[in-house]
């Protein structure tokens, strides 16, 4: 997910199977059990996890399902990467927006574990 919403660019995403990260449309994926990839920005240089949109992570409280940090590991035009994958996030209790706050928090933080270098499974 993460497709802008601007023409041409998301006509031709959607046929390749992008998505807009709507979460209407996120919440029909998660409801039809279809993994979806949020992408996480960072900064390269200094190997930080970038924020993440709590309205793109609610369709996970709100369907129950799994949130999984995966973090891509290598260099620019480099022909080694990595995908490192961390363990399953607990829900929070409830589903209104302070536990919408604390699960997008503690996604990020499963992200920056990964790209810190602790509690790496490699692909």
């Amino acid at each position: 997910a993460g497709l802008p919403d601007v023409p041409p660019v998301a006509t031709l995403g959607r046929a390749l199977g992008a998505v807009v990260d709507r979460p209407a449309e996120l919440t029909g994926l998660l409801r039809d059990g279809h993994l979806v990839g949020l992408p996480l920005g960072r900064d390269v240089r200094s190997h930080r996890a970038g924020p993440l949109a709590p309205e793109t992570l609610a369709p996970a409280l709100t369907t129950c399902a799994a949130v999984i940090p995966v973090a891509l590991v290598g260099r620019e035009l480099g022909r080694h990467w990595r995908v490192l994958v961390g363990e399953a996030i607990d829900h929070p209790p409830g589903k209104g927006p302070l536990a919408v706050a604390e699960l997008v928090d503690a996604a990020r933080a499963g992200v920056q574990t990964l790209l810190d270098g602790s509690g790496r499974r490699f692909l």
